[in-house]
């Protein structure tokens, strides 16, 4: 046997067991490419799923959003009526308050001119003696 023989064999095993290598990693790869690439189509629709109803849930609390809105503007134009009713009634008793006291200060002047005269007429009527 000549050297040269023993490494041509060596050479020869190298470069098929590099050739088995390359198969095997092909055929290997082959169902690693089809199961990445159906996992990521599966990914893919649940993704599609979750984006669809979320979709529906923003469209909901839109929905929801512009009802709110309603509410608020309708509470609002209530609130505006219901402080002008307020202020005129504040204003209305008020003024009732203030009549009232003037109305009780007269009453007084009054009640006072009238004992003023009883006692004048007792005092004319009876007049002192001494």
């Amino acid at each position: 046997m000549n050297i040269d023989d023993i490494y041509a064999d060596i050479i020869i095993e190298s470069e098929n067991d590099q050739e088995n290598d390359i198969k095997q990693s092909q055929e290997n790869s082959q169902p690693t490419l089809k199961d990445d690439h159906q996992l990521l189509l599966n990914k893919i629709k649940e993704l599609e799923g979750i984006n669809q109803n979320n979709i529906e849930i923003i469209s909901n609390l839109n929905k929801k959003l512009e009802s709110k809105d309603n509410e608020i503007e309708i509470l609002s134009k209530q609130n505006e009526q219901t402080k002008k009713v307020n202020e005129i009634l504040l204003k209305n008793i008020s003024c009732l308050f203030k009549t009232s006291l003037l109305e009780i200060q007269r009453k007084e002047k009054e009640i006072n001119n009238l004992r003023d005269q009883i006692a004048n007429n007792k005092k004319v009527q009876h007049p002192p003696t001494k």
